[in-house]
């Protein structure tokens, strides 16, 4: 896992940040990440995956109605 991957996941555990807008917006930044050009940033691809699926989803997975708009931005990152 990328030191900025590693970084955000400590992130979300030290400010406990839960569904809702500063996590939509911390997705919307990771949408930016993965959908550029370089295949730089296309190494990031795996660990965004794992940090979504490991960390945002459980956030939300229990109940998708109550989060729509986390949903919607977590849904657009792995359309990406």
């Amino acid at each position: 896992m990328s030191i900025l991957i590693k970084n955000i996941n400590c992130l979300i555990h030290r400010e406990n940040i839960s569904a809702g807008p500063a996590l939509d917006q911390l997705l919307e930044i990771l949408i930016l990440v993965v959908s550029a050009p370089s295949n730089a940033f296309k190494a990031f691809v795996p660990s965004v995956t794992n940090l979504c699926l490991g960390q945002v989803w459980p956030a939300i997975g229990n109940n998708l109605s109550a989060h729509p708009d986390t949903t919607l931005v977590l849904l657009k990152l792995f359309h990406r």
